[in-house]
């Protein structure tokens, strides 16, 4: 399972010189990595030199995006296909409230990580929950009707999950695996 991934590593938010960097980078870096991997690259669990930012996205790159005049391909014009689907949801829908929905509309995501500004580790209400598919998602247009019906399941979640080239940041730890 291939996914856009930043070679870079924090262990909080990344400033905006950093976000500069990761955005002109991230779609040049794929790695294979299994939903187990990408769970432990993109939180601080396992590692104390940080975590990893990611985009559920591969990008179409072509001779000359390396160039140092091109700027940054991570554009929903570049998407080329996604395995991954993931939320956002800070503070208005809890971690319990969440996998109770989960579970009345029998879907299930594969790990669920807090972000680095949850504060509360006993009760999460800053976290991101990944969906893995075991297809490759190739038609932006059923992106499109998966991504948007998990934001109608889940309308807490941050609306800029709409977009297909969305960077996700890396967070603090794993707190739940299917």
């Amino acid at each position: 399972m291939h996914i856009s991934i930043s070679k870079y590593k924090t262990n909080k938010k990344p400033d905006k010189s950093l976000t500069k960097l990761i955005n002109n980078d991230i779609f040049k870096h794929r790695e294979m990595l299994t939903p187990e991997e990408l769970a432990v690259k993109v939180t601080l669990e396992n590692s104390f030199l940080g975590a990893h930012t990611f985009t559920p996205a591969i990008f179409q790159v072509t001779e000359g995006d390396y160039d140092e005049g091109i700027r940054c391909k991570r554009k929903a014009e570049f998407w080329v296909w996604s395995q991954y689907f993931v939320l956002d949801i800070d503070s208005e829908l809890s971690f319990n409230d969440f996998i109770e929905r989960c579970n009345n509309y029998h879907i299930y995501p594969t790990f669920v990580y807090t972000s680095f500004s949850n504060i509360d580790e006993n009760n999460p209400t800053k976290y991101r929950p990944v969906f893995y598919l075991d297809q490759l998602c190739l038609d932006i247009r059923l992106w499109k009707i998966i991504q948007f019906s998990l934001m109608s399941i889940f309308p807490e979640s941050d609306s800029k999950c709409k977009d297909c080239s969305r960077i996700y940041y890396g967070g603090k730890k794993i707190i739940y695996k299917n």
